[in-house]
């Protein structure tokens, strides 16, 4: 197993190497930071790291937002950190939480992922256990149909909406029609203290 990973490493490097060759350093943080500060509005996007979704390609971000990726694009206390951090540096006016159809958390669910991670792992059970435990509860799956993936759009927003440290962040929510490309925006209403565009 491990050769075949080492060997499939080497191909990322060999398509890397061919990537390099006509690689030019676009800017300096100190470049996108001036940028950023002109622009007046510097946005973040939460999205899955599914690699069918692809913002920088759909919404053609060119630099002009950055991304957070973790499974299913949700919120999460780490999330709120990277948010933080981003403010500091680029002064991050904006967090657009994109979901999109067909998520692999839509396909598993939490108890799933414990019990497979816990038969993987036996001796982690009680850092699995944990995982399940806080604020943000759980791996994050949901179930498609009937409104499901609309509503864990709605719920990240009014949870990142919660966060005291996120004041006068703008945060809206947005869905992604994978067999169509399209994105939408939804109604996830206005939040209290939340900034303007």
């Amino acid at each position: 197993m491990e050769a075949k990973i080492d060997d499939r490493l080497q191909d990322l490097l060999s398509n890397n190497r061919e990537f390099a060759q006509t690689w030019h350093n676009p800017f300096s943080m100190d470049q996108m930071r001036a940028m950023a500060k002109k622009s007046g509005v510097s946005m973040l996007i939460l999205t899955c790291l599914d690699p069918r979704c692809i913002p920088e390609t759909t919404l053609n971000t060119a630099f002009r937002a950055g991304m957070i990726r973790n499974a299913g694009g949700r919120a999460t206390p780490d999330v709120v950190k990277s948010i933080t951090s981003i403010r500091t540096l680029v002064d991050a006016k904006a967090v657009f939480v994109l979901h999109h159809t067909d998520c692999g958390l839509a396909h598993i669910t939490d108890e799933e992922i414990v019990a497979d991670a816990k038969k993987r792992t036996p001796g982690a059970g009680k850092e699995v256990d944990e995982m399940m435990q806080g604020e943000v509860r759980g791996f994050g799956c949901f179930r498609e149909g009937e409104g499901g993936l609309e509503e864990t759009v709605r719920r990240d927003v009014e949870w990142l909406r919660g966060r005291k440290v996120l004041e006068g962040v703008v945060i809206r929510g947005l869905v992604q029609d994978l067999e169509t490309g399209l994105v939408r925006v939804l109604d996830c209403g206005e939040g209290s203290g939340e900034g303007k565009l």
